[in-house]
């Protein structure tokens, strides 16, 4: 079961967006060749995750998403430190209002976790980035949740309600460049 989600644009998991930015954003990684290789040349796609990029960045201060790369970014969208310790991101963006994460068995990667955002748009046309949850990556990528894609293949689906609340900002922070550990490598 998924839950709907809502706009209050008081909620700090609620980034309002700037759509001529995240259009220009979109164009230039196209024009650089980087595509989504699962959707291909669909551009609404390409906009919906520089949103949801954009809005993860805006929330916690991290760099433009802005990087065009041929082939994409390699599923990970940042670097962080969280908690104390390096994590690599791959945020998964939709305009679902009842969002699953889904990962497609072609993306699995380097990524030690995810987070979901929602792209919404109010009813005055402004854009807003709702990030909605997280899940390490051992959680997201198991085979109870695996799933056909409607266009072949298939891919791991956690519904909102399975995942956590996206970290509060003053715990994720930009890596530093001279910071290796992951996650998965320092002992708890």
């Amino acid at each position: 079961m998924t839950r709907q989600i809502d706009i209050d644009a008081e909620q700090t998991n609620v980034v309002p967006l700037d759509r001529d930015a995240i259009d220009l954003i979109a164009r230039q990684r196209r024009a650089t060749g980087s595509r989504d290789a699962y959707w291909g040349e669909n551009m609404a796609v390409d906009r919906t995750g520089v949103a949801g990029e954009a809005a993860v960045a805006l929330r916690y201060g991290l760099p433009s998403p802005g990087r065009a790369t041929p082939g994409g970014d390699g599923g990970v969208d940042f670097e962080v430190r969280h908690n104390g310790l390096r994590e690599r991101w791959d945020v998964k963006a939709t305009r679902h209002a009842d969002p699953s994460l889904m990962v497609p068995e072609s993306y699995v990667g380097p990524a030690d976790a995810y987070v979901l955002v929602t792209i919404a748009e109010a009813d005055d046309g402004a854009l807003f980035g709702i990030l909605v949850g997280y899940a390490r990556a051992e959680r997201v990528i198991r085979e109870t949740n695996r799933r056909p894609s409607k266009g072949g293949g298939e891919h791991f689906e956690l519904g909102n309600d399975a995942l956590g609340p996206v970290p509060d900002a003053d715990v994720v922070h930009a890596v530093e460049t001279a910071d290796t550990r992951t996650a998965d490598e320092v002992t708890p």
